[in-house]
């Protein structure tokens, strides 16, 4: 779990050095979508949320990954409300936005699109084994995103 982990501190850090390029190279039209990255931190913010969820509960060592990993700062009670505040949204975006996300970057820079998928499916890892314990339902819907990205 720790290379895991540190490959995708590593992974995350690049992907966003290159969002920053691609702005600076006016690849990325930042009037219609902001900023490059946090455009794509949400597509990270909604997945992880969604498996953090999906197993019915918020445990502290989720969240404490999601913070690390994404640089957030959420208390389980904290992120609990987000979710049912978002709900719609985030279920919404995990079906269709994510999908959509890794197409629209494979258009710009393909090798940024493989590193998105790469970030995705490291992110499922360490976000579902982030209590010690694999729901059922948990391990299904990352499995669902690995296969959308």
């Amino acid at each position: 779990m720790e290379n895991l982990a540190k490959q995708f501190r590593d992974d995350f850090e690049r992907f966003l050095i290159a969002c920053d390029a691609m702005e600076e190279e006016n690849r990325w039209d930042l009037d219609e979508y902001g900023e490059m990255e946090a455009y794509f931190l949400n597509d990270f913010a909604c997945a992880a949320i969604r498996l953090i969820a999906s197993d019915g509960t918020f445990k502290k060592e989720e969240v404490e990954y999601l913070n690390e990993y994404l640089g957030f700062t959420y208390s389980v009670e904290e992120l609990s409300a987000v979710y049912e505040m978002n709900k719609e949204h985030i279920d919404s975006f995990f079906e269709t936005g994510i999908p959509d996300s890794k197409k629209e970057l494979a258009q710009l820079n393909p090798e940024l699109s493989d590193l998105y998928g790469d970030l995705m499916r490291a992110l499922c890892e360490v976000i579902i084994a982030g209590d010690g314990v694999i729901a059922e339902k948990e391990r299904k819907e990352a499995e669902r995103l690995k296969e959308m990205v």
